[in-house]
């Protein structure tokens, strides 16, 4: 993949984060990458003139069963001791639910009032984002 960056300000520090797109539907978010510009010509993402450094460490999440019946189950993997938000949005983009939630543990939500059809199940904390479809029967 090619990232253009030649239209940046030199010496100046800069965050990202890339979004993957997965074929089962799921999304994963990078890390933040913070990166500073070093010179004055054109910078491409692996020119030596930038360097890129991770600002934390990723956390990973799993949904499970899905499709889901009555329960659903999100287990965060995190040894940093962060709180994490975790919101299930409908397809109409409102939040059904929303709850702080701890890393490493494994959280049951009890499912059985939400209507059949597919959600959005999004976990995130201040660096990073996981973004789940899950399918409610």
């Amino acid at each position: 993949m090619y990232v253009d960056f030649s239209n940046l300000l030199k010496l100046t520090t800069f965050n990202i984060r890339i979004k993957v797109n997965c074929i089962n539907g799921q999304s994963n978010y990078s890390n933040i990458l913070s990166f500073t510009t070093l010179g004055t010509k054109s910078a491409l993402i692996d020119d030596p003139i930038i360097k890129i450094t991770p600002s934390s460490t990723e956390f990973s999440a799993q949904c499970f069963p899905n499709p889901a019946q009555n329960k659903l189950f999100i287990e965060i993997k995190d040894d940093t001791g962060q709180t994490f938000d975790c919101k299930i949005f409908n397809l109409f983009g409102q939040t059904v639910f929303s709850e702080k939630l701890n890393g490493e543990r494994i959280t049951e939500i009890d499912v059985s009032g939400f209507s059949r059809g597919v959600y959005i199940v999004v976990i995130n904390n201040s660096d990073s984002m996981k973004q789940f479809k899950v399918i409610m029967q």
